[in-house]
């Protein structure tokens, strides 16, 4: 069994994001390579030319925003995670545009790509799980929210148990043993 200060965060779905990253930088440097080698040898229409440059660079500002909101691992927030996981999607949406619908898709897109691809899905069932994990923990098996809601009892209860003396202790109306407990006290 763990104990209350166990950590959550995933290793292996922070190695994954590691490599994810410098990946991308290669993945980057090559597609953009790609295009102006096609652009220079191939008929390629400037339209196109001008869609799949845009395109890139917001596959490259969603990574990077998808590599920023990973940082949730450690920081073991759902918010985070579930972000990431979010602009993993649409990452995985761009990557599928550079992979089929790109003017001219050349055997070194497809490897590219299909890489990239794989490390999506690797991160993103890594990521659900961790996701699951963080929103229901092994710790305590409750939800996050009831998590967070004991532990501000916890620390209300711990103010209210070291007040000044001859303060009365404040009523809680949800429950009423404490508040007899409190009555007592306010009495005494």
């Amino acid at each position: 069994p763990r104990g209350q200060n166990s950590s959550l965060s995933s290793v292996l779905l922070q190695i994954v994001y590691h490599l994810s990253a410098i990946y991308f930088l290669v993945y980057f440097l090559a597609t953009l390579s790609l295009i102006i080698f096609k652009s220079q040898v191939l008929s390629y229409p400037d339209a196109n030319l001008w869609l799949d440059v845009c395109l890139l660079l917001t596959a490259a500002a969603l990574e990077a925003a998808r590599l920023y909101c990973a940082r949730g691992i450690l920081l073991q927030s759902e918010t985070s995670i579930g972000a990431s996981l979010c602009l993993t999607v649409f990452s995985v949406v761009l990557s599928v545009y550079f992979l089929v619908w790109q003017s001219y898709v050349t055997r070194a897109d497809l490897i590219a790509n299909g890489v990239l691809l794989s490390g999506y899905a690797v991160a993103g069932l890594l990521g659900f799980f961790t996701f699951a994990r963080f929103t229901r923990s092994e710790v305590t098996g409750q939800p996050s929210h009831i998590r967070r809601t004991a532990r501000f009892r916890a620390i209300l209860s711990y103010s209210w148990s070291h007040r000044p003396a001859g303060k009365p202790v404040p009523r809680d109306p949800r429950n009423k043993i404490s508040n007899s407990r409190v009555k007592r006290q306010n009495r005494n």
